[in-house]
């Protein structure tokens, strides 16, 4: 059995290899300019967008029980409310936040604004509250309005009731 190939074989398979080393060649030349394209063209964007995102300060209390007295009457419970805070560090354009912010949550534009001059001395890691203790319809527009609100985070906190005053 004699494998030889014929002189037609031949260059039929030189050409589909030099096709193979041709279209590998495109590969790496498209891998070889997105590697450029991101390193050295968006470097300093990634690079600035990685500082900010690997540290943000935030509290968290726990939470408190219930304090009865003797009889077993509660003196003392605790339930869960919502603040809004802003982390300045996810804002883009602080500016183009105040006014639908403010009618999101009925707020004044100027208050706001002065707030969120103020809060420049924060560092920008660290969330500053815009408005505490907010309803629950007004909870539901923050979360329904989320993608227009960069920044905007509603913090589940726990509050104490004291039913016969403070103790």
């Amino acid at each position: 059995m004699n494998l030889k190939l014929d002189k037609n074989e031949q260059p039929e398979a030189a050409r589909i290899f030099m096709y193979l080393n041709l279209a590998m060649m495109i590969a790496f030349a498209l891998i070889f300019g997105r590697l450029w394209y991101l390193q050295i063209i968006k470097g300093d964007d990634f690079r600035n967008l990685s500082e900010n995102n690997r540290m943000r300060i935030q509290d968290i209390p726990a939470p408190r029980g219930i304090l009865y007295d003797r009889e077993g009457t509660p003196l003392v419970d605790s339930f869960p409310a919502f603040d809004v805070s802003l982390y300045r560090q996810d804002l883009r354009n602080p500016e183009a936040l105040i006014r639908p912010l403010s009618q999101t949550l009925s707020l004044d534009q100027e208050k706001l604004q002065v707030r969120m001059t103020a809060a420049r001395d924060i560092p920008p890691s660290q969330a500053f509250k815009i408005k505490t203790n907010i309803s629950r319809e007004e909870l539901a527009l923050v979360e329904t309005r989320r993608l227009d609100l960069p920044g905007v985070m509603v913090d589940v906190v726990i509050r104490r009731n004291y039913p016969y005053g403070p103790l």
